[in-house]
């Protein structure tokens, strides 16, 4: 709250999956709030990263390894894990630009097609032969 992002933002608690996509549509921006645990850092790569770029609406997200390997400068804003003035900054930077946030969220609309079930089944198939 001393940041004056609170006003801005909503919580909410879990949500049948059919629910999901109706309030990821309206969100101005979708976070990925990782902590910097080696878990989230290195290993993770959550369903809903995959899920936000999809949506159309910018991705803001912890500056981690593993979310570097699929989102970058172009798709997403980073803030430093376990940062909150940090993420405020990326809250405020994304407010102050909707330009900013419709060119992060086209970009990752066109990333995530390479990471269809089809491709991902493709790759898999061809590793193994």
């Amino acid at each position: 709250n001393r940041f004056n992002v609170l006003p801005q933002c909503i919580f909410i608690s879990y949500q049948p999956h059919a629910k999901v996509i109706r309030y990821i549509k309206a969100m101005d921006a979708l976070v990925i709030p990782f902590p910097n645990k080696p878990h989230y850092a290195f290993y993770a790569s959550p369903l809903k990263l995959f899920e936000y770029m999809a949506s159309g609406r910018p991705i803001i997200a912890s500056d981690l390894p593993a979310l570097r390997e699929i989102l970058n400068d172009k798709n997403a804003l980073f803030f430093k894990p376990d940062d909150a003035p940090d993420l405020a900054r990326a809250i405020k930077m994304l407010k102050s630009s909707q330009m900013l946030g419709y060119h992060l969220s086209q970009q990752a609309l066109a990333d995530v097609q390479q990471y269809t079930w089809q491709k991902r089944a493709k790759n898999i198939l061809n590793f193994i032969k």
